[in-house]
C-alpha cells in the first residue's frame, strides 16, 4: 500500500449485477461477486485515510461477450442474456473513466440500476421475483447438451470481444415488465406501514409488538 500511496494509483474491479442482487442458477457465481463487493468495502475502509488511493467498483449488466456460450453448461438448456446486452467497450469506457475520475461505484446499464435498487428496498423480495424471471426463462428456452465448457480447458477457438448476443431489439419486454413489478413491489414492501399492538398472554408476561 506504500507504494500505492506514493504512486496514487486507482484500483479498480470489473464486477457484474450479480453482485447486486443473486440469481438462481448462479449460487457459486453469485457468492464470488458478493464476495468481492465485501473485499472492495473492507478494503475501501483500509485505505480510507489515504486520499490518493481509491477502490473502485463497475457494475455492468449482461455483456456481450464469449463467456456464455464457451461456459459450462449443466441446465440442459441453452443459455443467452435478455436484452439490453451491452457492448464490452462500453464498459471498458466506464472502466477508462472511472480511472480519470475515481468513484466508488459505477453501474453501467439500466438493468444493474434496478436490480440494486429493488435488492436496496426488498433483498427477499426481489431475490424470489428474479428467481421466478430465471425459472420461466429456462422453462422457454431451447434445450441443449450439458457440457463442461472451457471449465477444465481452455477454449479452441480465437478470442474475440463480441459473443454475438445482442439483437435489435433494445429491451426484453418480459425482464422489463418484471422489472417494473419488482421495483413497484420493493417500494411497497419498503414503505412505512403502522401495525396494531398485539398481545401475547406468556404465563404472568406480556409481548408487544
Amino acid at each position: 500500500m506504500s507504494r500505492l500511496s506514493r504512486a496514487g494509483a486507482p484500483i479498480r474491479k470489473e464486477r457484474s449485477s450479480f453482485g447486486n442482487s443473486a440469481f438462481t442458477e448462479a449460487a457459486a457465481y453469485s457468492a464470488s461477486k458478493f464476495g468481492l463487493r465485501g473485499f472492495s468495502e473492507a478494503l475501501r475502509a483500509e485505505v480510507a485515510d489515504t486520499p490518493r488511493i481509491h477502490v473502485c467498483d463497475v457494475y455492468p449488466a449482461f455483456v456481450d461477450t464469449p463467456g456464455l456460450r464457451r461456459g459450462a453448461n449443466y441446465v440442459g438448456r441453452q443459455v443467452t442474456a435478455p436484452p439490453p446486452v451491452l457492448d464490452a467497450r462500453r464498459v471498458a469506457e466506464a472502466i477508462v473513466g472511472v480511472a480519470r475520475s475515481p468513484r466508488a461505484t459505477t453501474t453501467v446499464g439500466v438493468v444493474t440500476t434496478a436490480t440494486r435498487l429493488a435488492h436496496l428496498l426488498a433483498p427477499h423480495l426481489a431475490a424470489r421475483a428474479l428467481g421466478r424471471l430465471m425459472a420461466a426463462y429456462f422453462k422457454r428456452a431451447p434445450r441443449a447438451a450439458e457440457s463442461d465448457g472451457n471449465l477444465y480447458w481452455p477454449s479452441t477457438d480465437a478470442a474475440r470481444i463480441d459473443g454475438g448476443l445482442r439483437s435489435r431489439h433494445r429491451y426484453s419486454a418480459p425482464l422489463l415488465l418484471g422489472l417494473i413489478a419488482v421495483a413497484v413491489l420493493a417500494i411497497g414492501a419498503a414503505a412505512p406501514r403502522t401495525y396494531p399492538r398485539r398481545r401475547l398472554a406468556l404465563g404472568s408476561r406480556h409481548r408487544f409488538w
